[in-house]
């Protein structure tokens, strides 16, 4: 392993928000990551590359065009999730399983009620804010 690599392979934090990223795959080796901030990642639709993240604590995707959460069910030690202004997004269920979910921002999408009832019958412990 270069010592570039290496370097990379400790990163506890990162941001890319804003960037032009298209995928998460490229991020799956990171697995020392606690936060990650991909807010504004317009072309970003998928977030399957994060579940090998078994360390993340913080994750934005505030602002991506993502359509389901169910990639990040693994994220075990998720504690606060942005999904603000993430106006395709029609499915929430992968984060059933998310037991240490605390906060969950959910502002400016076009998500049914229903669901996030749902959510809260299953993680009660869980606040949703929607500012």
């Amino acid at each position: 392993m270069s010592e570039c690599a290496r370097a990379l392979s400790n990163l506890d934090e990162l941001s890319l928000a804003g960037t032009q990223l298209t995928s998460a795959d490229g991020l799956k080796d990171l697995r020392k990551l606690r936060t990650l901030d991909l807010s504004n990642c317009r072309n970003l639709t998928s977030v399957d590359g994060l579940k090998e993240l078994s360390n993340l604590d913080e994750l934005s995707l505030a602002g991506t065009q993502l359509t389901s959460a169910d990639g990040l069910k693994d994220l075990r030690k998720l504690r606060a999730l942005d999904l603000s202004n993430c106006r395709n997004l029609t499915s929430v269920d992968g984060l059933k399983e998310l037991k240490n979910l605390r906060t969950l921002y959910l502002s400016k999408n076009q998500f049914p009620t229903e669901a996030t009832n749902e959510l809260r019958k299953q993680l009660p412990q869980m606040e949703i804010t929607y500012q």
